[in-house]
């Protein structure tokens, strides 16, 4: 047996209280809504994964900026093993808890010179020039092992020499 309950024909059509363009209308707009949040959720893990392949820097990256009347390049101290360790670049920015620093040059001590003297000789080393693997010019630093950074003066003799480095070197960038 079974039982009729009503008759929902009245529903069904285009006229009256069972009107159906607005119900169109409302699953018009719920669609543009979902198709919106699937956008905007592969965008974010497209740049969390993949960030802007090619350039080495991702791209929801953080920029740095130096103090006004600086020389555009950084001190960065990095804790090591036993010691730490000073590199000078610029800072490109931060992003997930790395610090960029590109254009990377680094102390070395001088031939004959002894850490232990009252006067130790360093010389100046840009990234991948003395090294026999030839690294890329950047360096990628977990924030949580950077003591601190610094900006450069332009009358440093640290940015003079990098100046000078990268005018005997015009290609080393």
């Amino acid at each position: 047996m079974s039982e009729t309950i009503g008759d929902f024909s009245k529903y069904s059509n285009d006229s009256g209280y069972g009107n159906n363009s607005f119900l169109s209308k409302v699953k018009g707009i719920w669609v543009v809504v979902v198709i919106l949040i699937i956008v905007v959720i592969l965008y974010f893990v497209y740049t969390r994964f993949f960030g802007n392949i090619g350039s080495g820097f991702p791209l929801g990256m953080t920029k740095y900026s130096p103090v006004s009347g600086s020389s555009g390049y950084q001190a960065v101290a990095v804790d090591g093993n036993s010691t730490s360790v000073v590199y000078f670049g610029k800072i490109d920015g931060f992003y997930n808890g790395w610090l960029y620093l590109s254009d990377v040059f680094y102390l070395n001590l001088a031939n004959g010179s002894s850490s232990s003297s009252t006067n130790p000789q360093y010389s100046l080393v840009h990234l991948g020039s003395s090294v026999s693997f030839g690294p890329v010019d950047q360096l990628r630093i977990q924030l949580s092992h950077v003591i601190y950074t610094s900006d450069l003066s332009p009358s440093s003799k640290v940015y003079k020499s990098i100046e000078a480095y990268n005018k005997a070197n015009p290609n080393s960038k």
